[in-house]
């Protein structure tokens, strides 16, 4: 099945169920995919008000944050990382393996999307706090799964930073920021 038989599956399962989560949370990812992000926001904040329980708030919470991270808007997606966080206990999943995985891929994404407000973000005063942030949910998400090479790459640049100091250059080789290290 492609995307657009998803799609359509999908869309007729929101009407056919228009007070069920799940297939407006299952046309949200789809419409993500898509690169509809208006249209995925609308389904996934329709899915998490149909989800009193909080059984699939989680993901819903987690897509929002991707799309708002790719919008470069950062105090967003925090925001529904944070939430994601909050509704992971109720999240119904199939083992302790499965929760982990979903807890550890939260938190490397978390930390990925503070480093990515710290490169891509103008000057806004709490650089380091969210680079130290981010070093602290990349080990987490190291805990939860000892083989996540991305994360740990990214941790080691993000400790490097925070020892040296980092400087942030515009196209046109003007420093943006200057976040001293500890080093300084």
């Amino acid at each position: 099945m492609d995307l657009d038989d998803s799609i359509q599956r999908f869309e007729q399962e929101v009407m056919e169920k228009p007070n069920q989560p799940l297939p407006h949370y299952n046309l949200g990812y789809c419409y993500k995919a898509e690169n509809r992000s208006d249209d995925a926001i609308r389904m996934y904040e329709r899915a998490i008000q149909l989800d009193p329980d909080n059984n699939i708030s989680f993901l819903s919470h987690y897509g929002l944050a991707q799309i708002y991270c790719l919008q470069h808007e950062f105090d967003e997606a925090l925001q529904q990382f944070e939430k994601a966080a909050e509704d992971l206990p109720s999240l119904k999943v199939r083992g302790v393996e499965e929760r982990r995985r979903h807890e550890s891929i939260l938190y490397q994404s978390w930390g990925m999307t503070l480093y990515s407000k710290v490169w891509n973000a103008k000057f806004y005063g709490s650089e380091r706090k969210d680079l130290v942030s981010a070093q602290q949910y990349l080990e987490r998400a190291l805990r939860l799964d000892p083989q996540d090479d991305e994360s740990r790459s990214l941790l080691k640049i993000i400790k490097k930073g925070l020892e040296t100091g980092i400087v942030i250059f515009d196209k046109e080789d003007s420093i943006v920021k200057d976040i001293p290290g500890t080093d300084e």
